[in-house]
Order: C-alpha cells, then sequence, then structure tokens
C-alpha cells in the first residue's frame, strides 16, 4: 500500500480538474472504447477530412467471438479532439481512456511525410500513459506517376497508404476492423489480469484531485482498505462493461457500491451508481438510441409543410420492458429498472455535487441522465436533472460556455420545451457578445437569434402571420425581433437590419400602439437610409433564405376598388339572335358527368380595352404621427401585359381614407389578374398583396382585356348650333334640334344604333320626343374625325286638363267607371286630398248635360294655385355603336346624352259639356279655358273663330265638332269594356277633331311661341256619349199611312200641313238597330209637349190630347240589323202647335231621340 502510495506521489503534478466537458457523451458510450481521429498537415483539406471521419465513425461495431465461444461486440467512439486533462480521469472511469489514436494527412514530399510522422509521434507521446494502438492513413504516397516515399526510421507506429483521398480504398474498413480488433485484446487481457490481482494487495486508483488529499492518511487503517478494494472493484467492472462482460460487470458494480457505501467514499460511489445505470441500460436498450442511421433522404422529396419545424421526440425502440414475468426471468436479479436508473442516477449526481473538482462529471452526469429520460418521454425528469447544470461552477471559456447552453436548448427541444430550449438559446447568443468575450462575434450572435425564433412561435415569413390575430407572447416575440434587428445591425448588413424591421412593422403592428409605430418607422427610415429595402429573398453566407417582408400597414389601406371604364367608355356585349335548334329537353334525372359545380370567380363582370387607360381606387389612411411620403405606387398584375403608371401623394399625418387614384394601360389582349400593388415609403419597395390585406375581400381581381374599339362624342345642338342640355316648352309647342355624332377615335364605325329611354310610358315618350333615323344606315361607315347630324323633334305634349277637378289616378280606373275615360300617362299628379275625395262625374260642377245654357263668356281664373305649372322630364338618347376588332369579338359601346325637358302649362281646360246642335250630324263642345301663362295669347278653336284672352283669364268657348259615327265600331259590347272601348273612341275622336291652336307674340327679345292643344282624357257620362255619338238606330215613321221619317232623312211635313182638331192622327214607328251587335233592354217612349219658345215647355197635355194605344213600349233585344215597330194613335182637343219627342232607352242609360222633334200643326175646323 505505502509503495503505490510513493508511486502516486512521485508522479509529476498536472490540472486535477476536468478541462473540457463532452456534451455528447451517452450512458453507452460507458461501454466504447474511445479512440482519437487527428487531423495532420495543410495538404487534406477540411472537407475531405471531415468526410472521411464520418466514413470512420460508421465502422463503431465489431463482433468477435472470444476463446470460450462467446460473442462480444466491441463498440467504438471517435472524437477529433481530446484534453489530456480528461485522459487523466481515465483511472476513474476507464471509457475515458484515450485507447487508440488515427491520424489521417496528405503529402506529396519527402519532408512532408516526415513532418507527419514526427506530429505523429508527438501525439503517442501525449497520450502514452493510455495509448494502446495507433494508425496512421495518408493520402498521396506512392501514387503513380511519383516518386517513392519512405517513412523515418524512428516511425513505430502502423502506416496506411492511400494514393488519392477523393476515393480512398475500401480496405480502409478492413484496416479499422483490424484496429478494433487489436484493441479489444489488449484490453480484454488489462481485464484479465486485474481479475487476477489480488484485492488486498492492490494499487490504490485515484482521481487526479485526490493526490494531495492522501498525504498523511493511515494507509493501513480498514476504512482505507475497504476504499482500496472498492475502488479497484468499481474498476474492474468499468473493464467488463468495455469488454461486453455486461453481466459482470453489473454484479462487479453492486460489490463495490456496497464496499464503497460502508466506507463512505461518495465520488466513487457515484462513479459505481452512474455504471450500474448504464449497464441495465445497456441490457434493457442494446441499441443506442442516438446513433445514426446510414439513410439519407433524397433532397428531391418534399417535406411536409409546416410553420414550425422542431425536432421529433426519439421513440422507445429497442426497449426490454421488465413488467413481463417471462423476460424478468431471463434477467440478471440486480438489474435496474428504469424508475430505479433515475433513482441511482440522481444519487449518483448528488455525490458528485460534493466535490467542487467534480465539475465536470457532473455536468456531463447530469446531461446523461436527461437523455435517458429524453428517449422514454419523461419529460419531469429531464427537467429534474438538466437544472442541476447551469449552478455546476466550472472555469469554462465563452465558447465552452456556449456549447453547454446549446446543449441544454437542443435537449429542452427535444421534449417540446421550445420557449425553454429559445431562452438558452438566447442567452448563448448574449455570450458571443459579452464583454468578456475576447473574440465577440455578432454574426454568431444574430444567427442564434435566429434559430430562436420558432421556440417564441415566431417565423421569418409574413405569409405564417394572419392579421390581427395572436400567436403567442406579443411583448416577447417583439422584443426578439428588435433584438435581431440590433443584431443584423452590428454585422454591418444593412439590408438585413431593413428587413427585420419591415417584418417587425409588418408582422407585430397590431401589437403596437401609436406612438411605437412611428417610432420603429422612425427607425426603420433611419436604417433604409444605408439600404433600401426590396421585396425580395434575402440569402445568406449560411444558405439562409430570409422570405421577403413589405409594409402593408404604411400607409394602410382601406379600401381596393377595380374600376369599370367610364360610362360612355364601357364596352357591352353585341346580343345575339338564337337559333332555334328543336324544342327545349328537360329531364329530372341527374347525371355524375354532367353536374356543375358552383366555383367562386374573382372574374369582374365588365371588361377593358387594350390601349386605353383603366382605374383602380386605393383608399389609404396614414396611421403615423408624422407627414408620410409614398411614391412609385404601381398595380400588381399577371397574365396579359399591363403598363402601369406611378402615381405618389403625400399623406398628412394620421390621415384617413385618402383616395389614390392608380391608372394603367393593357398593352394585350386577354385576361389580366390584379394581385395588389407596390409602394415605396421609409425607403423601403413594398408588394402589397391582396391576399395579406384584410380590409379587401378578394385575393385576386381578373379583368378581361378586348381588343380596340372606336370611340365618339354626341351633343344636343338647337339652331345656333350651340350645345343644349336644358330644353324649356310650352305644352302643345314643337322644336326641332340635331344630334352631332363625333367619331374621335381612330377606328371607323360600322354600326349605329340610337334609342331613346325615360320613365314615362313609351305612347307618351313617342308623342313628345322622335328622333330621325330612317337614313342613319346611309352615313355609315363614319371615318375617323367625322361627324353626322340627326335630326330631334320635341314637342310639349302635356295634359291641357285641369288636374283641380280630374286628377290623373282617377282617370287611371276607366276599367271600372264608364265615365271616366282618355290615357293616364300624362304628367300630372293629384294631390293626397284629391286622391281621397269620392269623384262623381254625373254631379261634377264643371260638367252638364241636357239643355243647359251658357251664361257667361269671360270669368277671372280664381284657382291658379292648382296648376301645374311646370313638368319635368328626362330622356336618356342612347347611341348605340361598334367597329373594328372590338365588333368582331361581339362588344359595342353606348354613349347616352341626357336631355332634359321643361314643360310650362300654356292653355288649360277646367270644364268642359256637350250640347247638341242645331243638326244631327254636329254637337258643341263647350270649354272653360284659361290662359295659364304671363302674356297675352290667341286662341284659334274653330275655322274663322280665335279670342284673345288675357294672363290668367278664364273664357267660355263653343267648339263645333262632328258626331262620332258609332257605326264605325266593328261591334259595341254592352258590358263594361264595351262601354270603356267606346268611351275611349269618343276621346280620341274629339282629340282629332279638336285643335285649339295657341299663339303668344314675342316681347323683350324672345321669340314668338306658338303651339296646338289637344283634348285627351275628357270625361263623358252615358248622357255624354249619347250626344257626342251619332245614333246606333235608324228612325222610320208613317203618319196616317204617309212616311214622313225614313232611314233618319228628314221628311217632314210641310210648315202649311195642317191637321184639324178632334181628327185621330195613326203614327207607325219602326226602330232600325244599326249595330253589329243586339240591344237589350229597349224602351220606345213617346212624349207630345208645347215649346212656348222663352225657354219654357210644358208636357202636361193630359187635358188637351188623347191617345189610343201606349205611348210606351219594351223590349227585352233587338238583334243586329233587326228593327222594333209600335204603332199608336192621337187626338188633339184644342188647336196649337205641338211637337213629339221619340227616344229608345236601354238600362245602359243610353237615351237616343229624334233630332229635331216631330212637329205637329193643329187647326179648327
Amino acid at each position: 500500500m505505502r509503495s503505490s502510495v510513493s508511486a502516486i506521489l512521485s508522479t509529476p503534478t498536472q490540472d486535477p480538474n476536468m478541462s473540457h466537458p463532452d456534451y455528447e457523451m451517452t450512458v453507452h458510450d460507458h461501454g466504447t472504447l474511445l479512440i482519437l481521429v487527428k487531423h495532420l498537415g495543410e495538404e487534406l483539406s477540411l472537407k475531405n477530412f471531415n468526410r472521411l471521419f464520418e466514413r470512420i465513425c460508421r465502422i463503431n461495431q465489431l463482433r468477435i467471438v472470444d476463446g470460450t465461444g462467446v460473442e462480444r461486440c466491441v463498440q467504438a467512439r471517435y472524437i477529433k479532439e481530446y484534453p489530456v486533462g480528461n485522459n487523466d480521469w481515465g483511472d476513474f472511469q476507464t471509457h475515458r481512456r484515450l485507447l487508440g489514436l488515427i491520424t489521417v494527412s496528405k503529402c506529396k514530399l519527402q519532408i512532408e511525410l516526415n513532418e507527419i510522422c514526427r506530429l505523429h509521434e508527438s501525439l503517442k507521446v501525449k497520450y502514452q500513459s493510455t495509448l494502446f494502438d495507433s494508425r496512421c492513413i495518408i493520402f498521396g504516397v506512392n501514387a503513380p506517376n511519383s516518386p517513392e516515399l519512405s517513412t523515418p526510421s524512428n516511425f513505430k507506429s502502423r502506416d496506411i497508404y492511400y494514393a488519392s483521398d477523393n476515393d480512398p480504398n475500401p480496405s480502409i474498413e478492413m484496416h479499422l476492423n483490424e484496429f478494433l480488433s487489436s484493441l479489444f485484446w489488449v484490453l480484454d487481457a488489462k481485464r484479465v489480469e486485474k481479475s487476477k490481482e489480488k484485492l488486498d494487495k492492490a494499487t490504490l486508483l485515484i482521481a487526479p484531485f485526490e493526490k494531495r488529499n492522501i498525504i498523511g492518511l493511515d494507509m493501513e487503517s480498514r476504512a482505507n482498505k475497504k476504499r482500496c478494494m472498492g475502488r479497484v472493484t468499481k474498476h474492474l467492472a468499468d473493464l467488463n462493461l468495455q469488454t461486453g462482460f455486461l453481466n459482470d460487470a453489473l454484479n462487479f458494480y453492486q460489490t463495490a457500491i456496497d464496499t464503497l457505501r460502508s466506507c463512505n467514499d461518495w465520488l466513487w460511489l457515484g462513479g459505481c451508481l452512474e455504471g450500474l445505470c448504464a449497464t441495465s441500460l445497456m441490457i434493457l436498450q442494446p441499441q443506442n438510441p442516438l446513433t445514426k442511421s446510414n439513410f439519407q433522404r433524397n433532397a428531391s422529396l418534399q417535406e411536409r409543410h409546416s410553420r414550425f419545424k422542431f425536432r421529433p421526440l426519439s421513440t422507445n425502440a429497442g426497449f426490454v420492458s421488465l413488467d413481463d414475468n417471462a423476460i424478468r426471468s431471463t434477467m440478471p436479479q440486480n438489474l435496474l429498472s428504469i424508475d430505479d436508473i433515475y433513482k441511482n442516477y440522481g444519487e449518483a449526481l448528488k455525490h458528485y455535487s460534493k466535490y467542487l473538482n467534480a465539475g465536470v462529471i457532473l455536468t456531463e452526469g447530469s446531461l446523461k441522465a436527461a437523455r435517458i429520460a429524453v428517449d422514454h418521454h419523461h419529460f419531469i425528469h429531464v427537467h429534474y436533472f438538466l437544472q442541476n447544470v447551469l449552478p455546476v461552477n466550472l472555469t469554462l471559456t465563452d465558447e465552452e460556455k456556449i456549447q453547454r447552453l446549446m446543449k441544454l436548448a437542443e435537449l429542452y427541444s427535444e421534449i417540446g420545451f421550445h420557449r425553454k430550449a429559445s431562452f438558452f438559446q438566447w442567452l448563448a447568443s448574449k455570450r458571443y457578445v459579452s464583454a468578456s468575450n475576447p473574440h465577440t462575434s455578432w454574426e454568431q450572435c444574430y444567427q442564434l437569434l435566429l434559430k430562436m425564433l420558432p421556440g417564441h412561435k415566431l417565423s421569418l415569413d409574413p405569409n405564417d402571420y394572419v392579421p390581427g390575430g395572436q400567436f403567442g407572447w406579443p411583448e416577447l416575440q417583439r422584443q426578439v425581433v428588435n433584438e435581431i434587428v440590433l443584431a443584423a445591425k452590428r454585422v454591418g448588413n444593412a439590408s438585413l437590419a431593413t428587413r427585420h424591421c419591415t417584418f417587425l412593422l409588418q408582422t407585430m403592428w397590431w401589437m403596437m400602439d401609436k406612438v411605437e409605430r412611428s417610432a420603429y418607422a422612425t427607425q426603420l427610415s433611419v436604417l433604409s437610409a444605408q439600404c433600401e429595402g426590396s421585396p425580395v429573398p434575402l440569402i445568406l453566407d449560411n444558405g439562409l433564405v430570409i422570405p421577403p417582408a413589405n409594409l402593408l400597414n404604411i400607409p394602410q389601406p382601406e379600401n381596393f376598388s377595380v374600376q369599370n371604364l367610364k360610362l360612355h367608355l364601357r364596352p357591352h356585349k353585341l346580343v345575339k339572335v338564337k337559333e332555334d335548334f328543336g324544342p327545349f329537353l328537360f329531364t329530372p334525372l341527374k347525371f355524375g358527368s354532367m353536374e356543375k359545380y358552383n366555383i367562386k370567380s374573382n372574374k369582374m363582370e365588365y371588361v377593358w380595352v387594350i390601349n386605353e387607360p383603366c382605374e383602380v381606387i386605393l383608399e389609404l389612411s396614414n396611421p403615423l404621427n408624422f407627414e408620410l411620403e409614398v411614391t412609385n405606387i404601381l398595380l400588381l398584375t399577371n397574365g396579359a401585359v399591363f403598363e402601369s403608371i406611378p402615381f405618389s401623394i403625400n399623406l398628412p399625418p394620421e390621415t384617413s381614407y385618402q383616395n389614390v387614384v392608380l391608372t394603367g394601360i393593357p398593352k394585350e389582349v386577354g385576361e389580366i389578374e390584379i394581385n395588389g400593388y407596390s409602394t415605396h415609403t421609409l425607403g423601403v419597395k413594398s408588394n402589397c398583396r391582396l391576399k395579406n390585406i384584410p380590409n379587401v375581400p378578394e385575393t385576386t381581381y381578373n379583368v378581361q382585356v378586348i381588343p380596340s374599339m372606336p370611340c365618339l362624342e354626341a351633343f344636343i345642338l338647337d339652331s345656333k348650333n350651340e350645345t343644349v342640355s336644358n330644353i324649356t316648352l310650352f305644352a302643345g309647342e314643337s322644336l326641332d334640334y340635331n344630334l352631332k355624332i363625333l367619331n374621335v377615335g381612330s377606328i371607323s364605325i360600322d354600326l349605329l344604333e340610337i334609342s331613346i329611354e325615360s320613365t314615362i310610358e313609351h305612347s307618351l315618350k313617342n308623342s313628345i320626343i322622335k328622333i330621325d333615323t330612317e337614313n342613319i344606315k346611309d352615313y355609315l361607315p363614319i371615318t375617323p374625325k367625322s361627324e353626322i347630324l340627326v335630326g330631334i323633334h320635341l314637342t310639349g305634349a302635356l295634359n291641357f286638363l285641369s288636374s283641380n277637378q280630374y286628377p290623373l289616378a282617377e282617370l287611371n280606373s276607366l276599367k271600372s267607371s264608364l265615365t271616366i275615360s282618355g290615357p293616364s300617362s300624362y304628367p300630372s299628379l293629384p294631390s293626397p286630398k284629391q286622391r281621397n275625395e269620392r269623384l262623381s262625374p254625373m254631379t261634377a260642377s264643371s260638367f252638364r248635360s241636357g239643355e243647359s245654357s251658357l251664361n257667361s263668356n269671360c270669368s277671372r281664373y280664381r284657382s291658379p294655385t292648382d296648376i301645374t305649372s311646370l313638368k319635368v322630364i328626362e330622356f336618356n338618347i342612347k347611341i348605340k355603336y361598334a367597329g373594328g376588332e372590338g365588333m368582331a369579338a361581339g362588344y359595342c359601346r353606348i354613349i347616352s346624352c341626357v336631355l332634359s325637358l321643361n314643360i310650362f302649362n300654356s292653355v288649360l281646360v277646367t270644364g268642359w259639356d256637350v250640347l247638341q246642335a242645331e243638326t244631327g250630324s254636329q254637337f258643341y263642345l263647350v270649354l272653360d279655358v284659361v290662359n295659364v301663362t304671363n302674356q297675352e295669347m290667341e286662341l284659334k278653336y274653330a275655322t274663322n273663330k280665335s279670342i284673345l284672352m288675357e294672363e290668367k283669364e278664364s273664357y267660355r268657348i263653343p267648339v263645333p265638332v262632328d258626331r262620332f259615327l258609332i257605326h264605325s265600331l266593328e261591334q259595341v259590347s254592352s258590358g263594361e269594356e264595351g262601354q270603356a272601348d267606346m268611351v275611349s273612341q269618343c276621346n280620341k275622336h274629339i282629340a282629332e277633331q279638336v285643335l285649339l291652336r295657341w299663339s303668344v307674340n314675342s316681347y323683350d327679345d324672345l321669340p314668338a311661341r306658338w303651339g296646338v292643344a289637344k283634348l285627351y282624357g275628357l270625361t263623358l257620362c252615358p248622357q255624354m256619349l249619347d250626344i257626342v255619338c251619332t245614333s246606333p238606330i235608324y228612325w222610320e215613321i208613317n203618319l196616317n199611312e204617309e212616311k214622313i221619317v225614313s232611314e233618319c232623312d228628314e221628311k217632314l211635313l210641310s210648315e202649311t200641313s195642317q191637321y184639324p182638331v178632334g181628327q185621330q192622327l195613326k203614327l207607325q214607328i219602326w226602330v232600325h238597330n244599326s249595330l253589329m251587335s243586339p240591344l237589350d233592354d229597349v224602351t220606345l217612349e213617346l212624349n207630345f209637349y208645347q215649346d212656348y219658345h222663352n225657354g219654357t215647355t210644358n208636357s202636361q197635355l193630359g187635358n188637351r190630347l188623347a191617345t189610343t194605344g201606349s205611348t210606351k213600349t219594351h223590349t227585352t233585344r233587338v238583334n243586329k240589323h233587326d228593327r222594333l215597330y209600335h204603332e199608336c194613335g192621337v187626338i188633339f182637343f184644342y188647336p196649337g202647335q205641338y211637337k213629339l219627342n221619340l227616344q229608345c232607352q236601354t238600362l245602359k242609360q243610353h237615351i237616343w231621340k229624334l233630332i229635331p222633334p216631330l212637329q205637329l200643326d193643329i187647326t179648327a175646323e
């Protein structure tokens, strides 16, 4: 024992602390052979070395059958760097011993080969305490056409030569397998040798920092002997674990634990517990889950898209569960379950924490235990083990601290604690730029900040964000992006800083208040002054692509509206007459091949024309508190060629809804897809796509572009060739105008059609305005810059009847009242009061029937306020024209000329009546007319009959009118519709017969005006109709067998014909029906009376005459061309002049009389 202590103290003093933690070490590495692969020289490129290193690492397992026939698995672990201080801990844990050395180099000259051999030998000396064997792989030596090279005489290692490093010989795998085999057999020999030693005479194994602690200790004490035996037993367990004897290792670890626990050797007890956990896990899970597969993914295959890509958790593949009794019976009794492994690992870490010099062991142990929990998805245990890593006080460089933080971030990310992982990445990024770091690297800081974005639910692609949506932690996210902007700026990449600041304003706009928005906008303008932002991806040196970012909210779009062409330039489809292809067949059956699905289309209903300006109205708001200059606003389109015209605007601070008209010119026929607009503001060019703007409902707008079309202008000219749009007429007045059509385009017009639209009835429209379109085809084609004139005739067709007495609404009820007739389309409107009053034509004061007299001829009109003095009618004259390629494509244009026509009343009829004339062929239409103008008017109402009318004066005039020939009607129905038709025909007859020609003299340099008033819409009761119309019957009368009246021809007795008193006169009367329809319920009545020629008649003649037979007869029907016969006698008692009134009446209140009455002179004998 004392000799072993003397040997320990005689060795040179080394650093007792492990210098570099190995963050990649796993529990399975406890059973591996550690081999260093070193790159020597400068001839071999680092790329080729890394490729060769990956090839060497794939040869990490070797199965060997020992002398007893047992197959053992040899596992190797390759590293590129290994500090000597770590190698000194090989006695504590044998897997930390560097057992093999492989150097890789390339040379062409002998001197280079000598230097490589020297470096290789120096490495052997460096690790001579633990190194078993080495290999020196040299490329470029003994190649064809090259001199033969040889190694120096003092070079004792095994060398392997290859001619080229681009394609090494496959024999390298064979050499490596042989190398692993040699290491294994040497190690196994050490194990056998160690197992044969007596424990009581074994050398004390110590950790590097324990050398100074054993001075002065009694090495012969019982406790120290147990410590020595326990440590040797643990060392033997490590060797058995490395050589594949897992069951033996398990037993040795258990024995060592019992021994070391009894003597309170906490550090080595922790090592035994960790070895026991490693051995148990290797039995339960032989395959290391972290071993990389040789499978390489084809780069051409597309990965599944997701917003944030994280490393998936590993699975429990290959893990043996102890829950099954059958499996547990085959396992060693002292094998730990997964829960026992967590418990023992926790105890081991607790013992490590008792020693300051075991900080690296504690750190590595915590990471290894955490990886076990990660593999089994025990996230609470992962966090429990990892929380012990940071508090460990290690003397590390900033680079090593960064490695430790990145490893923590990686493990937290594997269990889904992405925000926690991002936090450690953020700490690592700060280490790159800390004041204590002599090698400050803002580039590394920037790269780490980018890697931590997914953990904060952030993405570099603005398309992953929903406008106005919240996903994550707003304040934290904004702080992270702001730090990325700062890091990019410190890197010196102004374009990156501008891009990230633009990204910040685009994606986190909704998280900021007004002050913050303005502050970030100002910051962006400062950054873009160094490098202007553009909407193109940025590719970093490491291949990372930074997607484009756009200022969608500066200025903020409120609305985006694609405009149709101006009204007179809009193309319209030419209507084609559809051919008749036969009957339409309908079937309720549904066929799958004929189903049509409604697919929403963004195609506009209107079209644009090539080479003609088009417009899009964009509403913008300035949300910032300073004036915003927006320049070069352009439309973004796809499809047909489109030339967008730039537009610039200065938006005042906090301005809302400012209209911007974006224009462009289509240069190609086809379909244009408008998907957004571009701006240049704050030094950043932005492509604002409609799909990213929440205020716009559509993502694209598709507009069809058609071939070129002609263009014309139209004007209405008066007699002085002046353009007019508002014309004033008096009612009944007529004027002529011209429609000027000018071809202002560069294409001839081959099609020209003119139509008139108005809100009034079609018949009234035709009576007011007429356009001469008969010879319009003679003007075609209209060449460019040429013009034509088309005549327009206007007439002031207004209702001349006063609306005070007969509202227009009542005139519409012709079907329901036989007393009302005439058209209802004249522009006069009744008042609400008039609509509510019941109109009775039979009792109206303006109507007179029978033998009423005219008492006055002139009076002052008393109700001028009831006159509708002005009627305004608008006409839309539409001109449809086409030509050129546009016409061939089936399109035309329509230009409209709006004509406003003001019609003033001239003559107004306030009342009317009909009187019988002296002859049966005429009647008198008595009118009360008013001059409603402000001038003196001359009115001609009949041949050689006129009257001068003062302004606002009312006059009564009799107008002789020929009676309406009722025989002209093909059929007269006795029903309401037939009577209504008769009233309509009578009104039309009166309107054609009665023409009131008025004229107003000129004054104050105004021309004379004249016109014609026609009476439409007179209300006629049945009694009036009997006067207006000729009788439908023919009278035939015989007196004393002598015919005195035949077929309405007057053949009366001469005035000298007398009849004596007391003589019976025999009357024979035939009433002939001349209509084409029967007369129903006909009553014939004879009335004798005396006319005193003073306006007084006497029909009470009972004592002056006597009749024989009835003076009244009735029949139910008189068929067409049939007759009613009646005879009676009369005896006069006194002489005198008597008159006989013969009348025929129906139940429809029609009365037809013999005109004039029959006169009889009775004389005394």
